[in-house]
């Protein structure tokens, strides 16, 4: 199977009501149990992309201005716009589902934060790009994760799995950002 989008942070959706108000149908919620907080997200990909956004708009945007933007291996906001932005756009590719996903989440933070939607740093609101570099940070940057995948033979039902390693340096932000997130996929066939 596909890895799923997360920022990780990060991270992160279903037409939104007042800036900072959560639509009346908003398919997630947040929550705290036994000391770990949960992400839970049911519905379409854009709708669970939507609730995402929604319910930690704040905490991606924190997130990709202090992890990403003044990263070392970035390096600010110039290196930023001039070197990684134009990278992702050329060599990052995105499942159908996946896009949608990370549009809903787009969708969410901007419903969630309206005028608040601002990385200080890029003097611009978040764009959709932004989220798209903030998701394949470990791709790109290729020195922090581990991972693996297996498939045919070498799992029970042939299916291919896939699991990473988040290994970067410890940051604050990235500490204050840990969750466990549930999918519950509205397509059948798309639930495990």
């Amino acid at each position: 199977r596909k890895a799923r989008i997360a920022a990780l942070l990060l991270l992160a959706f279903l037409g939104a009501g007042a800036a900072g108000q959560a639509p009346a149908r908003l398919k997630g919620a947040l929550s705290v149990e036994k000391g770990f907080r949960v992400l839970r997200l049911h519905g379409t990909p854009r709708e669970m992309g939507y609730a995402h956004g929604h319910l930690l708009a704040a905490e991606i945007l924190e997130g990709f201005e202090t992890y990403v933007v003044f990263s070392p291996v970035v390096g600010g906001p110039k290196n930023y716009e001039a070197r990684i932005v134009p990278m992702v756009r050329r060599q990052m590719v995105f499942l159908p589902e996946h896009e949608q996903e990370i549009e809903g989440l787009f969708e969410g933070i901007k419903g969630a934060l309206g005028d608040r939607n601002r990385v200080p740093s890029l003097n611009r609101p978040i764009e959709l790009i932004d989220l798209k570099v903030l998701n394949t940070y470990g791709d790109w940057y290729q020195f922090a994760c581990s991972s693996f995948s297996a498939w045919g033979g070498m799992t029970p039902d042939g299916e291919t799995i896939t699991a990473r390693n988040f290994d970067f340096l410890p940051s604050p932000v990235l500490e204050r950002g840990q969750m466990l997130m549930a999918y519950a996929p509205a397509d059948p066939a798309r639930k495990r």
